[in-house]
């Protein structure tokens, strides 16, 4: 798979990172202007057309979230037209089992801006015109607002469009040992409709004590994973392609057991995005770790645009 097939930045985390690339859309009617201040919240995923008026320069921190629950919620701003038209993007990674379920960093996403000459993914100049506005909730409403510099007054919107997305829980490819897997793999395909669409994939750890060396990455695929391949998702990724070398993961490096997730509670592995060209996408990870575990999960959505 090339660069000019799909995008995407990856970071290993004590709470790792990513993002990327995008698709071909038609404008919708009725499209309502954006303000300065626009808070969006919706109770169930759903999309609906907005308009820039002017074109605005973006940073990450001019997006925020509140009151999120559900392994996944996502937020994303993207311009009618080509699959790599400009783009915003925030998905907020509950670190949580269950749709609805209440979420480890309430204020925590990870973020993501395309522009022409944007240069490292924080920011980038929105240009004005028509774009289409996404929320993926899992279970439960959420909200997230948006400063746009240069725009004035306060706008509260609430999509109502359908939107075609799914919140998963993956199943594991690799699970040994099963009840408190060390190593730990899994993922899905798709095939993503004649827009495009995006992607964000969770592979994350409880474990008991404060720092573990683990072996995180992604695997990614250009059609489905090979049949061959018993753990598709495992390092090496079957073919060789898409692992993130081994890395240190905490989410606290040096800290103790009073971090915000509790008392003998830590949290590894690897976050990552893509906004995807039309066509079928095999997309997963792994996480392993040499200590013992006390929970492992995959997460992901898919988002058709």
């Amino acid at each position: 798979m090339t660069t000019r097939r799909i995008q995407r930045l990856c970071a290993a985390l004590a709470l790792g990172a990513t993002m990327l690339a995008p698709s071909a859309q038609a404008a919708r009617p009725s499209a309502v202007p954006l303000a300065g201040t626009t808070i969006v919240t919706a109770r169930r995923t759903a999309s609906m057309a907005v308009r820039l008026p002017r074109p605005v320069d973006f940073h990450v921190h001019d997006l925020s979230v509140s009151s999120p629950r559900g392994r996944v919620t996502a937020v994303a701003l993207k311009r009618v037209g080509s699959w790599n038209a400009p783009y915003v993007t925030a998905t907020h990674v509950g670190f949580c089992g269950e749709p609805g379920c209440a979420t480890e960093f309430p204020t925590f996403s990870f973020d993501h801006v395309w522009a022409p000459g944007s240069p490292d993914g924080l920011s980038g100049r929105l240009p004005a015109g028509d774009y289409r506005l996404y929320v993926v909730t899992d279970g439960a409403p959420v909200t997230f607002t948006f400063r746009l510099r240069g725009l004035s007054g306060t706008k509260r919107l609430t999509p109502a469009s359908p939107a075609r997305a799914s919140v998963v829980t993956a199943t594991p490819t690799a699970a040994e040992p099963a009840l408190s897997p060390v190593a730990f793999a899994g993922g899905s395909h798709r095939s993503v409709g004649p827009a495009g669409g995006l992607n964000h994939t969770s592979v994350w750890k409880e474990v008991p004590t404060v720092a573990q060396p683990s072996a995180v990455g992604v695997c990614e695929y250009s059609g489905r994973p090979p049949a061959s391949a018993f753990t598709p998702y495992q390092l090496p990724c079957a073919d060789g392609r898409g692992g993130i070398p081994p890395a240190v993961s905490n989410t606290k490096p040096g800290g103790d057991a009073t971090t915000p997730v509790g008392p003998g509670r830590y949290l590894n592995g690897i976050s990552s995005g893509w906004l995807l060209p039309p066509g079928e996408w095999g997309l997963g990870g792994y996480n392993n770790t040499p200590g013992p575990v006390t929970a492992a999960y995959v997460h992901q959505f898919w988002l058709d645009f």
